[in-house]
């Protein structure tokens, strides 16, 4: 299935009209939302929620962190454990008042960031997503959401997660797959120069965009940029288990509302021919 991340700023700048054409014409097969109230008010989500109902469209959910990294961050456990238990506990209460079916609906995770001691991503990513598995468990939300950790552009984001085989290697050795999956960032697989061997048929989460080196900005539309996906897209094509979310967002493609179509339909076009 194709999909998109819903930008909530693209509605408040230019309202639903793009969006309900989107759902109307059934471009995507499903929308990616990072809820958070600093971005919009509840009486937005509400109105995104009461589209996506009436549309029957699933979606799936990214920890917030384009709109303040540092409070969903997994190195914030550095700082203060009960800070992001709290910070967790609101975000839950919002994604509940969101949530409209009894799908399990995934959670797309950063993993820690590489400190000055050797291992302690890992091992902050490990505690991180324990507390937040005990969280879901603990508000029986457990069978409602799965969580999923995303490789990183080291570029911008130094960690372990930047190779992907060392993400999935540290699955392995945490956890097992009904607990925790993973969602492979084709732009930052291509612009780390990963050189993982890539077993597609074990990854379902995958987000697509593309990358300006001279600016050093990605989550730009397709159209611009030089990266090339054609061997990932080949290896997915007509796998129907698999979720491809187009990760744009408007503070890096200004365009953001015009090139959505354009950008599902290559996509769908790509998976099927």
């Amino acid at each position: 299935m194709v999909g998109f991340t819903l930008d909530e700023k693209a509605l408040l700048a230019s309202g639903y009209h793009w969006f309900e054409r989107l759902l109307e014409e059934k471009i995507p097969c499903f929308a990616e939302l990072s809820p958070e109230l600093r971005a919009a008010p509840l009486s937005e989500y509400m109105k995104i929620k009461k589209r996506l109902t009436t549309h029957n469209l699933p979606y799936q959910l990214h920890m917030p962190y384009f709109v303040h990294p540092t409070d969903y961050a997994v190195n914030s456990l550095l700082d203060s454990k009960q800070k992001i238990v709290n910070t967790l506990e609101n975000w839950l209460s919002l994604t509940e008042k969101i949530r409209y079916n009894d799908d399990c609906i995934p959670i797309i995770l950063h993993p820690g960031t590489t400190t000055l001691k050797p291992d302690q991503d890992q091992d902050l990513t490990a505690h991180f997503v324990e507390l937040f598995l005990e969280l879901l468990q603990h508000h029986g939300l457990s069978r409602h959401y799965q969580v999923a950790l995303e490789n990183l552009p080291k570029h911008t984001t130094p960690s372990f997660a930047n190779v992907f085989d060392a993400l999935m290697r540290f699955r392995e050795s945490f956890f097992n797959s009904a607990q925790l999956s993973l969602c492979l960032d084709l732009c930052h697989f291509e612009t780390n120069c990963d050189t993982s061997p890539l077993k597609y048929e074990a990854i379902n989460h995958y987000h697509i965009h593309q990358f300006d080196a001279a600016q050093q900005r990605d989550h730009l539309s397709l159209s611009r940029g030089a990266l090339d996906f054609t061997k990932h897209l080949e290896a997915l094509k007509n796998k129907e288990d698999i979720r491809l979310n187009l990760e744009l967002l408007l503070y890096a493609e200004p365009h953001y509302t015009q090139v959505l179509s354009d950008d599902l339909c290559l996509l769908k076009k790509a998976l099927k021919d």
